[in-house]
């Protein structure tokens, strides 16, 4: 990790210190957050031919997905290469997507 010249405190404890130069915003100010919901797996298909690439938590960190929704249009939350994807069931991952 690249180290700077110097740092200041943030005063949230589990950030600790930044760069002095860097500026602490709320992620709710500078991105659109929209929540997955459950999906009926009995929709599921491993055929990318079926439906729409379904991506879940687990596809996070790998980048892609082998999973394809079978059911009807959803169009409510879709993922273009760049988008920053956070899953949080237990475990927090975050990842820029590229597929």
């Amino acid at each position: 990790m690249k180290r700077y010249q110097k740092y200041k405190p943030t005063g949230i404890d589990w950030i600790g210190e930044i760069p002095s130069h860097w500026e602490l915003i709320k992620g709710k100010y500078i991105f659109d957050f929209i929540n997955g919901f459950p999906f009926d797996s009995k929709k599921f298909s491993f055929n990318p031919e079926s439906g729409l690439p379904l991506i879940r938590i687990r596809d996070i960190q790998n980048h892609y997905s082998e999973t394809y929704w079978d059911g009807e249009e959803i169009v409510e939350a879709l993922v273009d290469n760049g988008d920053i994807l956070i899953g949080m069931d237990g475990d927090f991952n975050i990842s820029k997507w590229r597929f």
